[in-house]
């Protein structure tokens, strides 16, 4: 649940048909760059394969689709789904030298204004998807992107700090027990994160 008590809602995937499960995360792992986010076994025995793009936002689940399906019979059409890139000129001429195909190239719509470029790319079965770079969205995702980061690193920093305030700290205490002849003794200090209050 959000700070403002809405309930939490992310799509997680979209279904994709395809006519072979390795043949399918061969082009999208290896010329795409996917990520797998999950290859199971249903109950029903089939094989359930998620597929996520580098940022690891919602995932296109690979299922293979018997020939005598409605889902078979669309395979090929333009999906609907919609990738976005930061800059589509660089990302269409990467994924062209991997092999994929784009039978549309880049090109700017007359509602874009010069704000928004797309092509249209298709996987090994012909499922087609777009690719569009559009401006006010590339901004937010930079954004998204930096905080991120920021985020990380701030994180990552007070780790450092909180390992050697520990390291301090244990260090005032005495390393060694002086030795009494007629009592036997022992003590701890266990703080109860990485560092105490107490000394």
């Amino acid at each position: 649940m959000g700070d403002d008590g809405e309930l939490f809602l992310r799509l997680h995937v979209v279904q994709i048909p395809i006519r072979d499960h390795d043949r399918s995360v061969g082009f999208y792992c290896g010329q795409l760059g996917f990520q797998i986010a999950i290859d199971a076994k249903l109950p029903s025995g089939e094989r359930w394969v998620v597929v996520n793009p580098p940022d690891g936002s919602a995932g296109l689940a690979l299922v293979k689709a018997a020939e005598d399906s409605p889902a078979y019979k669309h395979m090929g059409d333009l999906t609907g789904v919609t990738f976005i890139t930061e800059d589509l000129h660089a990302k269409h001429a990467d994924w062209s030298r991997r092999g994929v195909k784009f039978p549309q190239p880049p090109v700017t719509p007359t509602w874009g204004e010069g704000q928004a470029r797309f092509a249209i790319f298709e996987d090994v079965d012909g499922n087609k998807f777009i690719l569009l770079e559009f401006d006010e969205l590339t901004r937010r995702l930079e954004e998204e992107r930096r905080k991120e980061a920021e985020k990380a690193e701030d994180e990552r920093r007070a780790a450092y700090d909180e390992a050697i305030a520990k390291e301090v700290q244990s260090r005032l205490l005495p390393q060694r027990m002086p030795p009494l002849k007629t009592l036997s003794y022992a003590g701890a200090c266990v703080p109860a994160r990485g560092v105490g209050g107490d000394y």
